[in-house]
């Protein structure tokens, strides 16, 4: 049926989260100076001090 095509991919769609040009800076300050692979207890605090997912850190 073609209203249920059209509603099922409505809803699987995810909106992209942006850095902000601070978080870029943050980022790219932590990887270069302190630590090349932080471990998921570090990546916790980079996200919450962030505010960002810590999967965007991981993948970062």
């Amino acid at each position: 049926n073609v209203n249920c095509v059209s509603l099922c991919n409505t809803n699987t769609q995810q909106q992209r989260h942006r850095t902000t040009p601070s978080q870029v800076q943050f980022l790219e300050n932590y990887f270069t100076t302190v630590d090349d692979f932080p471990d998921s207890n570090m990546r916790e605090k980079i996200s919450s001090k962030l505010n960002m997912p810590s999967k965007s850190v991981h993948i970062w």
